[in-house]
């Protein structure tokens, strides 16, 4: 999927261990060392988004990441969707994508719609990966066409 994407996000501050003995996770590192060594020798034009919690706190961490375009969400959801948000007005302003409110509105509709209908199947909507994740990308891309 690395080399077929053009675009990528990768949220670094996704790296913190779940409790104090276990090892942090570092596979977003990972992917994005091998999302930018794809750009870099084999899909010049991929675009790479690269999200922190807070600013230059990468650099404790990974100092080898100079150059590239950090934004910082201070772990706020909305701050995560206007930034994504931006970073697509900035790579395709001809197409430009509704404000981040509204779209954090729809999102916000989406869960409540989708926790509904998984309850009206005796269906845990908090664990919607037992559902096939083909059968998840229809039932979200059936929602969006019906708000456009």
């Amino acid at each position: 999927m690395i080399s077929e994407s053009k675009f990528s996000i990768h949220d670094l501050s996704r790296i913190l261990p779940k409790a104090k003995k276990d090892l942090p996770r570092f596979n977003m590192p990972f992917e994005l060392g091998l999302d930018l060594g794809c750009k870099f020798y084999a899909k010049k034009n991929k675009r790479c988004l690269i999200l922190e919690e807070k600013p230059y706190r990468y650099k404790e961490v990974i100092s080898d990441i100079s150059g590239q375009d950090i934004s910082s969400h201070e772990n706020d959801p909305i701050q995560i969707v206007k930034v994504v948000r931006n970073w697509i007005y900035k790579i395709r302003p001809q197409k430009k994508p509704k404000a981040y409110t509204i779209i954090w509105d729809l999102y916000n509709e989406f869960i409540y719609d989708f926790d509904k209908d998984m309850k009206a199947e005796n269906l845990n909507p908090d664990k919607m990966w037992e559902i096939p994740f083909s059968e998840l990308i229809d039932l979200m891309t059936k929602w969006v066409k019906s708000k456009l």
